[in-house]
């Protein structure tokens, strides 16, 4: 089974840092039913020693406070949860160093993918110091080679970066990665899903809102990105509201919080991304031709792992060695069997899809030799599009979209079906919504918790 696998960590150490009764108890099913090791504890001193290898992520309630939560985050990946989130508290949450600011309820798919999308930018965080000297950008094919080269001019000017490529091919590491090799790097980089954020919370979100709206106001995150690096990640789905406001921002430098008269002055580099066809867009009148002009002044493609040549043996060949060290199992490699696997399937999840495949299989080894059939991929596997192509019947891509999903939605999550799919999983959530093609739950992943369809997804940082 192909997708992102994230159960079967037996050996990931989760500390739940003052949550309450209920949420401590529904958090530690989650993880604990995606065969994570979890520790409960009721508060934690600031300044207290924390060793690494005790835990591997922290989730902490809101209201353990901002020092506590920034001693955590110094060493490790902290995810912060509030059962009444704020744009307050997410600021805060951020400027504590919390890699994201979760809203409670939330449901299990969110969670799950929000918990290793931290484990993961953790690891690559980690890794950023030994690999290039400041980019963890590994390969050899002449692609990766143009992107390096590319990502050391981004790292040295202040202008918008555009970043274009397929879902897990890697566009918010290579944000990361241009911030810490820049002026920038002392100060935290913000990022913000712009498709986890629900359309009307966005204007608020970003540019923060005026005390004369009712309530204390909040400051926003771009004024939280002053002086470093904002991210936004998934920018093709902005309203055309958010879309003229940050035109602005970028036009004068200038912030203006809603509902405020007064603007004041920001020094915040905009990193963009998207997997969208956004020139469409623009063609649609769905995204602002000025602001594209905007964000495209340096455009950076991350290729997709099926584009890169002979990298992705070699990268198979460092993922197996690096998961066999950090899960103590030395001395792995793959059989012939394996890399004919690996080099035969197409990866449409990308190198996120690689990595996760990888650690699986390292965790299901029973020899140090690696066969193929513990890699969890599906060598049958057809693009929709190549089988719409390859199939003599007149049918449409839509007639496939509903066969395909209701075929595999017992056996994928739905972030694996969207990744199958070539589409976000918000795309996928709509077009259900469309066709009317109602969501069954996922045979392989049951863990007896009821999703929560209304749980706001997260914001990271």
């Amino acid at each position: 089974m192909g997708g992102r696998i994230c159960y079967h960590r037996r050996m990931t150490q989760v500390l739940l840092l003052a949550t309450s009764t209920a949420s401590t108890a529904s958090l530690a099913l989650m993880l604990e039913a995606h065969g994570f090791a979890v520790s409960i504890r009721d508060g934690f001193a600031p300044g207290v020693q924390v060793w690494p290898d005790a835990w591997h992520l922290v989730v902490a309630d809101e209201r353990a406070g901002q020092a506590s939560i920034a001693s955590l985050s110094r060493v490790l990946p902290t995810l912060v949860v509030s059962e009444e989130a704020t744009i307050r508290g997410a600021v805060h949450a951020i400027r504590s160093g919390a890699i994201d600011y979760l809203s409670l309820p939330i449901n299990t798919d969110a969670f799950m993918a929000t918990v290793e999308r931290a484990l993961n930018e953790h690891r690559g965080n980690l890794e950023t110091r030994h690999i290039d000297g400041i980019l963890p950008l590994r390969g050899e094919s002449d692609c990766m080679h143009h992107l390096r080269d590319a990502a050391r001019e981004a790292a040295n000017s202040q202008r918008p970066v555009l970043i274009r490529g397929e879902p897990g091919s890697g566009k918010r590491l290579l944000a990361r990665v241009i911030h810490d090799a820049s002026a920038r790097h002392a100060s935290p980089m913000v990022v913000v899903n712009c498709a986890a954020v629900p359309p009307p919370a966005m204007e608020g979100e970003l540019f923060g809102r005026d005390a004369s709206l009712g309530g204390n106001g909040s400051r926003g995150l771009i004024a939280a990105a002053h002086d470093s690096t904002l991210y936004l990640d998934e920018v093709s789905v902005l309203s055309g509201e958010v879309q003229a406001r940050l035109l602005r921002l970028l036009n004068t430098g200038e912030l203006r919080a809603v509902g405020s008269a007064r603007s004041v002055k920001v020094n915040v580099r905009i990193i963009a991304s998207t997997h969208q066809d956004i020139e469409k867009l623009v063609t649609e009148g769905r995204f602002r031709r000025e602001l594209l002009y905007q964000l495209s002044v340096m455009t950076l493609h991350v290729p997709a792992l099926r584009d890169r040549e002979n990298d992705v043996e070699s990268l198979a060949g460092w993922m197996l060695q690096q998961a066999s060290i950090r899960l103590k199992r030395p001395n792995l490699r793959w059989t012939d069997g394996a890399l004919e696997c690996i080099r035969g399937y197409p990866w449409p999840g990308n190198v996120r899809e690689l990595e996760n495949a990888i650690e699986r299989a390292v965790i299901l080894s029973t020899s140090e030799a690696v066969p193929c059939e513990l890699l969890p991929i599906d060598r049958n596997y057809q693009p929709i599009a190549q089988i719409a192509h390859d199939s003599g019947e007149q049918t449409t891509l839509e007639d496939y979209f509903v066969r395909f999903v209701v075929d595999n939605e017992e056996f994928y999550t739905e972030t694996e079906l969207a990744e199958k799919l070539g589409i976000s999983r918000k795309s996928l959530w709509e077009r259900r919504q469309r066709l009317n093609i109602p969501r069954k739950k996922s045979r392989s992943r049951s863990t007896g918790i009821a999703p929560d369809a209304g749980a706001d997804a997260a914001r990271g940082a």
